[in-house]
């Protein structure tokens, strides 16, 4: 039942918030379509959005609206992986790493087949999100769900936002904010959106 009262209220608030994200064509790539955003946690401008605003905006102004991968590289504290500076450290279970980003100090716990990026909601640039994912990789690979392959940047950038969007639709009282604070990035929910993962959540 508590399982089903949390899937319903992710579901209430995607339909509230973000229903022009059902409306996107399922010829792209929504791994690569996450990239092109830096952040999930406030409304952030689409495509066609860009596009209206083209023409409807006076020519001062388009340039407020655009929200492209320059305006991402700008914003990120990483420019390459050697800023990221990860780094062992002890922990009481799995192998546990830590980096800092600006003044926080983010732990990073690995289990088989499993990455776990405490506070990972506090980290929403694209760029930086990639070149984390990268070096956690580069260390320990991710397989994808089946079996055949390793998960790449994109697919971990865009499941890691999916848990951002869901942790920012949620009342901060909420008792569920709980289980997506932290990322874990495993073969499981390769290339799923938030709302798929809920649902897998309530089939369990």
């Amino acid at each position: 039942m508590k399982r089903l009262i949390f899937v319903f209220g992710v579901m209430l608030a995607l339909l509230c918030s973000c229903s022009d994200m059902s409306r996107k064509s399922d010829s792209h790539d929504p791994a690569k379509r996450a990239l092109e955003e830096s952040s999930f946690g406030a409304a952030t401008t689409t495509k066609e959005t860009a596009a209206v605003s083209e023409e409807s905006m006076p020519e001062n102004e388009t340039t407020v609206m655009a929200d492209s991968k320059e305006d991402v590289a700008d914003t990120a504290l990483f420019k390459t992986a050697h800023d990221l500076k990860l780094s062992p450290t002890d922990g009481e279970w799995g192998e546990c790493y830590e980096f800092r980003y600006g003044e926080d100090v983010f732990s990073v716990i690995y289990t088989e087949n499993n990455w776990k990026i405490i506070n990972s909601y506090k980290i929403d640039n694209a760029q930086d999100m990639r070149i984390i994912c990268q070096a956690l990789i580069d260390i320990h690979p991710i397989p994808t769900a089946d079996g055949t392959g390793e998960r790449d940047t994109d697919s971990l950038v865009y499941e890691w936002q999916q848990h951002n969007l869901a942790y920012n639709m949620l009342p901060q009282n909420s008792k569920w904010i709980e289980n997506v604070r932290d990322v874990d990035l495993n073969p499981n929910d390769e290339s799923k959106s938030m709302l798929q993962m809920a649902l897998d959540r309530l089939s369990e």
